[in-house]
């Protein structure tokens, strides 16, 4: 064969074979034949799937998604790809997953819950200088840098909760249940002592183990009202304890920080029939109208969201929608955002703290509504 012609024909080979490999490639997703390249954002999704916190970690995640969609739909020059792992709640497993997000991912960014593995990885998280955006507290090292933290000030809360006891809870004997064995709750039991005038009877619930004990006392020291600082794992165990010892939310008034949300799959578990939980109070955060959301989420998935899903679809707008690829001003970008998402308005203080108010809501009828 002529050398010009068989030349030719090997060129036209590989022309097809590079354009076949192009188009497939955004054919996959159903792009049709462009041949302008998408931009490519990548970030990690960092979720605890198996813990106490697993219902509120999928409802997150798949409100994560929800937002994913509605940005590639509003954007279509743009391709986000989500790196998703379970943390466990459990510091060793989440930085690890830190590690192979940032190193072999390479992702640009990330969102996500746990709080242990904020405080284990935020000296490195800083070195990095991804932006973060977490819906779980930050303990050590709050400043101005680039994690932000998506719930309110995890004190001010408590202080929130204090003084509403203080203005509107008429109490002879209030008991404080609370728990020594980790920072956020040690801070939350020094804040809300800090701001409630009125006396209280002290019980330290650190193992689920002492449950039944901790309840027979609290039983036997005619309490009218009990204050629960504790995770959902002591928590549920003592609640269940308390009801089956006849100190019931109709006697007895319960009030519970926001881990009776976060950790409603666990206390379902413990307690059966959340409508034993009727008339409890609970600290909720402001949130906007979440008609729209609810609505759009149960079409999606066939189900109700759970409590603080909507954190998790304001939680990823907040780093798509400011992003650029320098992350230096990307993370410049997020520190001035000011929207209105459907978990309330979303703008940050000069340490990357979401500035948003709180309120006491009531368990009716099983489900924590605004009273």
């Amino acid at each position: 064969m002529n050398k010009k012609i068989l030349y030719g024909f090997v060129t036209l080979i590989i022309l097809i074979g590079g354009t076949y490999m192009y188009t497939h490639k955004d054919n996959e997703k159903g792009e049709g034949t462009t041949t302008e390249q998408k931009q490519v954002i990548k970030l990690g999704v960092m979720l605890p799937l198996t813990s106490p916190y697993a219902t509120i970690a999928e409802g997150i995640g798949k409100a994560a998604q929800m937002a994913v969609a509605d940005f590639e739909k509003a954007n279509p020059d743009v391709d986000v790809v989500t790196v998703q792992d379970d943390d466990k709640f459990d510091p060793k497993t989440g930085v690890g997953i830190y590690t192979k997000m940032t190193t072999l991912d390479k992702i640009d960014g990330l969102f996500m819950v746990s709080t242990p593995i904020i405080d284990a990885a935020h000296e490195k998280m800083k070195e990095d200088g991804l932006p973060v955006a977490a819906v779980g507290l930050q303990n050590y090292g709050v400043g101005k840098d680039n994690i932000f933290q998506l719930s309110a000030d995890a004190n001010g809360q408590i202080v929130n909760l204090a003084k509403y006891m203080n203005e509107h809870g008429d109490h002879k004997k209030v008991v404080l249940v609370h728990s020594s064995n980790a920072p956020a709750l040690v801070g939350f039991y020094d804040a809300f002592t800090g701001a409630y005038t009125k006396e209280h009877v002290d019980f330290v619930i650190n193992s689920k183990d002492d449950a039944k004990t901790i309840a027979a006392k609290i039983a036997s020291v005619g309490a009218d009202a009990v204050v629960m600082l504790t995770d959902p794992t002591n928590g549920s165990t003592l609640t269940k304890e308390l009801l089956v010892l006849g100190v019931t939310p109709d006697k007895v008034q319960y009030y519970y920080d926001a881990q009776l949300q976060t950790g409603w799959g666990e206390y379902e578990k413990q307690i059966g029939d959340m409508n034993r939980m009727n008339d409890t109070l609970v600290l909720q955060f402001t949130t906007s109208d979440m008609t729209e959301f609810t609505t759009r989420y149960k079409e999606l998935y066939g189900i109700d969201p759970s409590p603080f899903a909507e954190y998790g679809y304001d939680g990823i707008m907040t780093l798509l929608n400011n992003y650029d690829a320098d992350k230096g001003t990307w993370v410049e970008k997020i520190a001035k955002t000011n929207f209105k998402g459907y978990s309330g308005n979303v703008d940050f203080d000069g340490r990357g703290i979401r500035n948003q108010g709180t309120e006491v809501w009531k368990v009716v009828e099983g489900k924590v509504v605004r009273k």
